[in-house]
């Protein structure tokens, strides 16, 4: 007597061999994702989200009052006759400078677009040393950047400092300067 076989594959059968595919892709990916830190185990946002400070809200409204009683074009350098016929000048100014438990923060707005360059920081106090970084310089869509300075609080002392920036790209220059309090 012959005995006959069913060879069809039973839905069970089907739904175990998919479900067994899918674990083993999650499985693959959930790997990968932990070597490379790709989501879920990517880092937190570093986006600050403590309120703002009343130092940040004055600095923000200088710069709005700067950008609207200026009758230059934010977004074009304006040439300067004193320095050379193919010189340029850029706005440069103060975006935040904040203070945490051990750095103080420094950012930088330039109200043109560069294409590179470099940002010269100088901090001085009347009777103490200066302090000098550069960073250089981040171009956006209708601005650039210092890439941003974060000094050691160790290396600056308590009370009031003159900040001093001052950008170059190519033949355009700016500067900015600012009384800066470091508690």
């Amino acid at each position: 007597m012959k005995l006959r076989t069913n060879n069809k594959k039973t839905p069970k059968k089907f739904l175990l061999i998919a479900l067994a595919i899918i674990a083993g892709l999650t499985l693959v990916y959930g790997v990968f994702a932990f070597q490379t830190k790709a989501w879920p185990f990517s880092p937190a946002s570093t986006v600050n989200l403590n309120p703002t400070s009343s130092e940040e809200k004055s600095t923000g409204e200088e710069i709005k009052s700067d950008s609207v009683n200026n009758n230059t074009p934010p977004n074009k350098a304006t040439p300067s006759n004193d320095i050379s016929p193919s010189a340029a000048s850029a706005s440069v100014l103060f975006s935040a400078t904040t203070q945490d438990n051990t750095t103080y923060h420094i950012r930088v707005l330039i109200e043109t677009v560069l294409d590179g360059g470099t940002c010269a920081l100088s901090l001085t106090k009347s009777g103490e040393q200066t302090y000098t970084a550069n960073a250089d310089i981040q171009s956006g869509p209708s601005s650039s950047t210092c890439k941003g300075f974060d000094i050691p609080l160790t290396d600056l002392s308590p009370g009031t400092w003159v900040a001093t920036v001052t950008i170059t790209s190519g033949s355009t220059t700016g500067t900015a300067t600012k009384d800066i309090t470091v508690q």
